[in-house]
C-alpha cells in the first residue's frame, strides 16, 4: 500500500509542480475543478450519499460554486473578500460544533446533511485560495 502511495506521489508531483507553473490561467483553473470535482464525489461517498444521482448533483454543486468564483475571481475582487470571510465562518462554526458533539449526545439523522455542508467550505476554500495564491503579484506560482 505504501509503495503504491509513493509511486502515485512520484508521478504527480512533478505533473502537479508542472500545472503551476507552466498552464496558462484557464487551464489552471480547469485543471483545479477538475481535481476537485473528484474530491467532492469522493466526499459525497464520506458522507453516506448512496445514490450516483445524488453523488452526482452534489458534485454539480460545489463544481457551480467553484466555475463561479473563478469566472468572478478577476473581476470582482471584493467577492473573493466574502468568500474567505464566509469561509472563515463556516470554519469557525465547524469548530464549535465539533466541541458540542464531543460534549453531548447527537442523534445521527441530520448528520449527513452537515457533512455535505462541511464539504463545501472543506472543497470551496482551498479552490479560492489557490486561485488567489497563483494570481496574487508579485510572485503569482511561486508563492
Amino acid at each position: 500500500m505504501l509503495k503504491q502511495r509513493v509511486l502515485t506521489a512520484l508521478v504527480l508531483a512533478p505533473l502537479t509542480i508542472w500545472a503551476i507553473f507552466s498552464l496558462p490561467e484557464t487551464g489552471f483553473v480547469v485543471l483545479l475543478l477538475a481535481v476537485l470535482c473528484v474530491a467532492a464525489w469522493e466526499w459525497s461517498r464520506l458522507a453516506a450519499l448512496a445514490q450516483p444521482a445524488a453523488q452526482l448533483f452534489y458534485v454539480v454543486v460545489l463544481f457551480v460554486l467553484m466555475g463561479t468564483a473563478g469566472f468572478y475571481f478577476h473581476s470582482h475582487k471584493h467577492i473573493i473578500d466574502f468568500l474567505y470571510l464566509a469561509i472563515a465562518a463556516l470554519w469557525l462554526l465547524t469548530l464549535l460544533g465539533l466541541f458540542y458533539y464531543r460534549k453531548h449526545e447527537v442523534t445521527r439523522s441530520g448528520f449527513n446533511v452537515l457533512k455535505l455542508l462541511i464539504g463545501i467550505v472543506i472543497i470551496l476554500g482551498p479552490f479560492v485560495a489557490l486561485l488567489v495564491l497563483r494570481h496574487r503579484d508579485p510572485f503569482g506560482p511561486q508563492w
